[in-house]
């Protein structure tokens, strides 16, 4: 994964005339995007009459749909981009990601992206919350279509075909992520891709709003402050899907879904304690001990495996964190493991890497394989 993806800017020639001197769109800056594995990313297009401002200086402006499906690659994953008038097309994103979490902002004339089947192996398990700030999108996945504008947004998943439309000027606010850290928090989670969900009231609002209130400060720090606001979104975009009265149709009723985040928010709260038992948590959240056995069953799992489960992603979570002072051994403690050498083996199980090799992924320039899924 990249680090935060940083922005030079240097003029280029073009003939005997520095580009700094002509139109947007025919030539213009050079704007090359470094990440962590040092190559760069080129873009043509801004106008130099224009300042940059402080904010910018992870964007890219083109006129070119070329170079556009390519930053779009970079910044998500392989999309194919189609325009009405290609010789018309306008677009500007910016972009900022640290560890699994990814922020941008993008505008650009009227455009079709289609995700093809045989492109759907790359991507990692990666989710888009696409939250529309201006303009209206159309989506499709999972045989299920979403007309989504601005007060509500929609989810978009990485390893399924789809087709995304926006109408010109559209401006998207999009919040990227990985599935797996979702799918830990909602049980179910894809009965909500390509839906719209609602962020005019409510926790959708809340969490909308969030999102939005995290933009100026991510954009000032976005090595630090990604990896620490990305699992408090999650837990606010959990927390809105649950809510939504498209979660009754699930496969857990709107009862048993309710008791079933009750009993997790309760595990979450006591990960420290090692000898968290079922029979505690039954007692605490006012169900049978038998009853419980059935939520967790219905969720396609158990109640020790959901317990562990939490321990291994709580954990995970901590670790790519920027806070490098806290022992894995500290840490192994804090969610509830008392021996080391055990969390070491459960956490290399679950993720395919031991805790130390996750932490060191974290830092700029590593190249240590990534925790899977």
């Amino acid at each position: 994964m990249r680090a935060a993806a940083l922005m030079q800017v240097e003029p280029i020639r073009c003939g005997s005339r520095r580009t700094g001197h002509l139109p947007f769109g025919r030539c213009g800056l050079r704007l090359a995007w470094t990440g962590s594995t040092g190559r760069d990313h080129v873009l043509a297009g801004r106008d130099p009459c224009m300042p940059l401002p402080l904010h910018d200086l992870s964007s890219a402006q083109t006129r070119s749909v070329e170079s556009w499906r390519d930053w779009i690659g970079q910044a998500y994953f392989e999309l194919e981009v189609q325009t009405p008038d290609s010789a018309a097309f306008e677009g500007e994103m910016q972009c900022w990601e640290a560890g699994e979490f990814g922020l941008s902002v993008v505008q650009s004339s009227s455009v079709l992206y289609r995700r093809r089947r045989e492109s759907c192996r790359s991507g990692g398990g990666r989710i888009l919350v696409t939250v529309p700030l201006e303009g209206e999108v159309e989506f499709s996945q999972f045989r299920r279509q979403a007309k989504c504008a601005s007060g509500t947004f929609v989810l978009e998943a990485s390893d399924e075909p789809y087709e995304f439309a926006h109408a010109p000027a559209s401006r998207l606010l999009v919040f990227r992520a990985e599935e797996s850290a979702l799918r830990d928090r909602v049980h179910d989670v894809r009965r909500f891709f390509a839906t719209g969900i609602s962020a005019r009231d409510g926790l959708g609002r809340l969490f909308a709003d969030f999102l939005h209130l995290s933009l100026p400060h991510v954009v000032r720090d976005p090595g630090r402050l990604l990896p620490l606001l990305g699992p408090q979104l999650l837990d606010l975009l959990g927390a809105a899907l649950e809510s939504e009265p498209e979660a009754i149709g699930s496969s857990l009723s709107a009862v048993k879904a309710a008791h079933l985040a009750r009993v997790d928010a309760y595990i979450r709260q006591h990960l420290r304690d090692p000898e968290l038992s079922l029979e505690q948590i039954a007692v605490a959240c006012g169900v049978s001990l038998r009853y419980l056995h059935r939520l967790f069953h219905d969720a396609g799992s158990t109640g020790r495996q959901w317990i562990r489960d939490r321990r291994l992603r709580v954990a995970r979570d901590l670790l790519i964190q920027p806070d490098r002072n806290v022992s894995i051994a500290a840490l192994a403690y804090r969610v509830g493991f008392s021996d080391h050498a055990q969390f070491s083996r459960a956490f290399r199980a679950k993720f395919g890497c031991s805790p130390r090799d996750a932490r060191a992924h974290q830092s700029p320039g590593s190249r240590t394989a990534r925790p899977r899924p």
